[in-house]
């Protein structure tokens, strides 16, 4: 397994794989790729 830090080309996987993961929660208000989102910014 390598582990690397995020690049700018990942984030729209993360998004993808994010959305798909919640899709289907009842109790998602399906925002949560955009609070990725965020935190990622503030990381940088």
């Amino acid at each position: 397994m390598l582990i690397r830090r995020e690049t700018p080309g990942d984030f729209e996987a993360i998004t993808e794989v994010t959305v798909a993961a919640f899709e289907t929660l009842a109790i998602s208000r399906h925002t949560e790729q955009f609070i990725i989102k965020a935190l990622g910014r503030r990381g940088r």
